[in-house]
């Protein structure tokens, strides 16, 4: 499997995840709809608008390869850590969350606890969990 092809299959699988736990891609919003929709928004790396970073809540997610595993000279899998990074105003967020989790349990994925905290500049809540997976060529 190339390099260029493991990063789009993982970009695809997350976000196809996310989408099926209720959320909406930011990107795919203009300026207007992102300031008027109640639904969840995600983002890859960062929030990309003042008015995004206004929301109730948002995720934003990254991810890393690691240790690529190789077969005849080749990379075959390319195992990854996903960092899901979820900010809310509000102290329980239970079913957004169990939502989140269930979308990646149901790829068969790991949803591990990473850390809870308060971001003082945000004024937000901050739940981070990683997710643990790989993509591989599948043989037809």
């Amino acid at each position: 499997m190339k390099l260029i092809k493991a990063l789009n299959d993982i970009t695809t699988s997350v976000e196809l995840a996310l989408v099926n736990a209720g959320l909406i891609d930011g990107l795919s919003l203009d300026t207007d709809e992102i300031k008027t929709t109640e639904s969840v928004l995600f983002w890859f790396i960062t929030v990309k608008s003042k008015d995004a970073s206004d929301k109730q809540s948002y995720l934003v997610w990254s991810y890393r390869l690691v240790n690529k595993l190789y077969g005849d000279g080749k990379p075959l899998m390319y195992p990854f850590e996903a960092v899901i990074t979820f900010y809310s105003r509000n102290k329980v967020v239970d079913d957004t969350l169990k939502d989140i989790e269930d979308a990646f349990i149901d790829l068969f994925y790991i949803f591990d606890y990473s850390l809870i905290d308060y971001d003082t500049n945000r004024m937000m809540y901050v739940y981070q969990f990683v997710v643990k997976a790989q993509v591989a060529e599948v043989e037809s």
